[in-house]
């Protein structure tokens, strides 16, 4: 039955995600300084699957942008980077796309960061029911597990966050639905003991829990990117000011959500939004053959589920082991 369903995904149920890169801050994006004319889209379209999840890095004089390749007849993702280079006429073009790290199981979400001059990735492995750190052992296609920071988790987009001397990551938890629910853990040492926070889940919602990207601060306010994946996967992203966190409490309020152009090739979602010192970068997606009319019908379905299964798992709670 699997390998049916497999086949089906492959050939009748795609959805399509590029990336585009744009010189600027995250400022512009948020405050809606920038155009469709200022995006500029790296991939093209491929038979055999897409780009997406994308995270900046200016390293060593150098722009990096690792994302995610998925393929559709092994429906999983890959880890890939690219060099990006801006020509004399501003357009932003990227380079060979290289391998980072291709396992049996699906990766996604590279989230990369420089902690004491040295590179790290979390990539979502939660098939492998863990949130693991990773260095850069020849940046950047060389890395090795540095440490397991959650074991026995299968989490989904973690994203790290410093702030009021601890470390916190925000994350879905893939066992009771990635898109619809928010875990925090908190540590003081990088490398030392994490633990969940009290309250976990702190959030449960389908529109506004899944993370899409970088935690940044826009003038005073300190901003979380979520998902709102209430119609369709990744339809837009919702902006959340922190208004508060700590051990014990979390709190957030909606600023505004934010989507792709109706009249661009890439409208039907957006879910991922980094940048780095100079560029910002995104995400959209289309909709290829049966999926433009089954996909409204299939997560209306998946959001009744939702509301269902948060009835049964609203009190629950994680143990660290």
């Amino acid at each position: 039955m699997k390998s049916i369903i497999k086949k089906f995904k492959e050939y009748f149920w795609k959805e399509h995600w590029n990336i585009a890169v744009f010189k600027g801050n995250i400022s512009d994006f948020v405050e809606g300084k920038i155009k469709q004319k200022d995006l500029n889209w790296l991939f093209g379209d491929k038979e055999n699957g897409f780009c997406a999840d994308p995270f900046l890095i200016e390293y060593e004089d150098k722009i990096f942008l690792f994302f995610e390749e998925f393929e559709y007849k092994k429906q999983k993702g890959r880890i890939m980077v690219s060099e990006l280079t801006e020509s004399s006429d501003g357009k932003i073009n990227a380079g060979e796309k290289m391998i980072v790290y291709d396992y049996e199981k699906h990766l996604s979400y590279p989230f990369v960061f420089v902690y004491n001059e040295v590179v790290y990735m979390i990539p979502e492995t939660s098939s492998e029911n863990e949130i693991a750190l990773y260095k850069a052992t020849n940046f950047p296609l060389k890395w090795e597990k540095e440490k397991v920071l959650i074991p026995n988790f299968a989490g989904i987009d973690t994203t790290l966050h410093f702030s009021q001397n601890k470390w916190w990551i925000f994350c879905s938890n893939d066992k009771i639905g990635c898109n619809e629910s928010l875990y925090i853990f908190y540590a003081d040492d990088l490398f030392g003991k994490w633990e969940s926070h009290n309250h976990n889940p702190v959030k449960l919602d389908l529109g506004n829990s899944r993370m899409a990207g970088p935690i940044f601060c826009w003038g005073n306010k300190i901003v979380r990117p979520a998902q709102n994946c209430k119609e369709t996967y990744g339809k837009e992203i919702v902006l959340n000011e922190i208004k508060k966190i700590s051990t014990e409490d979390f709190d957030e309020e909606a600023l505004g959500a934010f989507a792709i152009n109706d009249k661009s090739l890439y409208s039907k979602g957006m879910h991922t939004i980094s940048s780095s010192e100079n560029f910002v970068a995104i995400d959209a997606k289309k909709f290829f053959g049966a999926r433009k009319y089954l996909d409204v019908i299939n997560w209306k379905r998946k959001a009744i589920f939702t509301k269902l299964r948060q009835v049964f798992q609203k009190d629950s709670q994680l143990d660290i082991i």
